[in-house]
């Protein structure tokens, strides 16, 4: 374990890491992006109608699915993957039928990414320098990087309620004319 003292968390407070040794034999699970549609095109009429048109031609073939497929419905080996291929199948159907329906909404960057600039991270620099030296300071000096500290303190949350006010404001203007 591993106390940090020149990092300040703008509190009483102190970083602490702590590192163990994992067992290697744990699997690890892919990660998969969530996929998000612009559902909202759906309120558009010709659009519903296009979605459900595609769906009922996709998932027409899924209504004879267990005369395709005789699996002997008693053995659960069987079973297990004729409800995993049903199942799959139905996914795939409604994923295309959005897809030609409403389009899907691209991730390029993180919610983080677009909020945080390089003004910010400029800020939270010096922020945190003010703050070393401060905890390395002795005599007056001390309390000249304390000083420097509390303004860049307060400018960096200055610049982020800034930040967000503009983020919001953004939001605002999208939700009204998207949705």
């Amino acid at each position: 374990m591993r106390i940090r003292q020149d990092l300040s968390l703008d509190s009483n407070h102190k970083l602490v890491s702590l590192s163990f040794q994992i067992n290697a034999s744990i699997p690890q699970l892919p990660r998969h992006p969530r996929i998000i549609w612009n559902l909202g095109k759906l309120k558009d009429r010709n659009n519903h109608e296009a979605y459900l048109r595609r769906f009922q031609e996709l998932s027409q073939p899924l209504l004879q699915y267990h005369e395709k497929h005789d699996y002997p419905i008693n053995n659960r080996h069987y079973a297990v993957d004729y409800i995993e291929k049903l199942n799959a199948d139905l996914c795939q159907a409604i994923y295309t039928s959005l897809d030609d329906s409403c389009g899907r909404v691209s991730h390029s960057t993180g919610p983080l990414r677009d909020f945080w600039t390089d003004k910010l991270q400029e800020a939270y620099d010096y922020r945190e320098l003010c703050y070393r030296k401060w905890r390395k300071a002795y005599g007056l000096n001390k309390l000249h990087y304390w000083l420097k500290h509390q303004e860049a303190r307060a400018t960096l949350r200055r610049l982020i309620a800034q930040r967000r006010r503009e983020t919001w404001t953004t939001f605002s203007v999208f939700a009204r004319t998207e949705l």
